[in-house]
């Protein structure tokens, strides 16, 4: 920075990079307003650059605020550019977008911007879909705080729906780890079967996190039969899976 300071016409995009090194390493909101400033004045936009800048500026902005109301008027506009950059870049980064997401998604319900929760919801769960990347139980768990939203701003036949397919999918990945993973005592094989039981469990964790939400769903629809139906698959999903987490136990209790 003392270099570039000491020229007489730094290059803007470079000294830009430099300012957002700073505030990288460093955290200051002062430096990260000038990064994002001079990032936005820049001729040769990074647009990661630019989109890590808009999310860090809209988590500060909505830290320094205990209103729900003003955190979301504060934070939103850099979240949805930042959001916007990601999707329309061709960057490829789903981590960087995943977290700008999910570091969005708290701001939205908490200001009760539920319409807005669910369509970005929406966007996160279609390109995990698509991401060879993404583990099932992942996509699965996005599924279901997708229904969980659907379900809040009244949209019950999509609830539904997500609700039972996420169920379906957990129950697929269940068996398809089981046909993987065959009874060897091979030594060779012992590492590997570890792994496939933990994928195994993870499928089964989905599966308990699934019917919790039907029976969750359904006893607020006060559909008895149905709630009966997927509480005693759940029972029997507890009875005979020790290996859930604690978690998922507690709720399911």
């Amino acid at each position: 920075k003392s270099l570039f300071d000491g020229c007489t016409n730094p290059d803007p995009s470079k000294y830009a990079r430099c300012i957002t090194l700073l505030a990288y390493v460093q955290g200051s909101p002062e430096q990260l307003k000038q990064a994002l400033e001079l990032q936005e004045k820049a001729v040769k936009q990074e647009p990661g650059v630019l989109a890590w800048l808009l999310q860090q500026t809209g988590t500060f902005e909505s830290n320094k605020l205990k209103d729900f109301d003003a955190r979301y008027e504060k934070a939103a506009p850099y979240y949805r550019r930042a959001i916007a950059i990601l999707l329309r870049s061709n960057l490829h980064n789903q981590k960087e977008l995943n977290s700008a997401l999910d570091n969005y998604f708290p701001i939205c319900t908490a200001a009760n911007q539920l319409n807005e929760a669910v369509y970005w919801m929406r966007v996160k769960t279609k390109l995990e879909a698509s991401d060879p990347n993404v583990s099932v139980e992942q996509i699965i768990q996005s599924k279901l705080q997708l229904a969980k939203l659907e379900s809040q701003v009244g949209n019950i036949p999509e609830a539904r729906r997500l609700g039972t397919e996420a169920l379906a999918q957990a129950r697929e990945a269940q068996a398809s780890q089981t046909e993987k993973n065959p009874d060897v005592n091979s030594d060779k094989t012992t590492i590997k079967n570890s792994d496939k039981n933990s994928a195994k469990n993870s499928a089964k964790n989905s599966e308990c996190l699934a019917l919790i939400f039907l029976v969750q769903l359904f006893q607020t629809l006060q559909e008895t039969q149905t709630v009966q139906s997927y509480a005693a698959q759940l029972t029997r999903l507890m009875e005979s899976s020790k290996d859930l987490p604690e978690t998922s136990q507690k709720q399911a209790q």
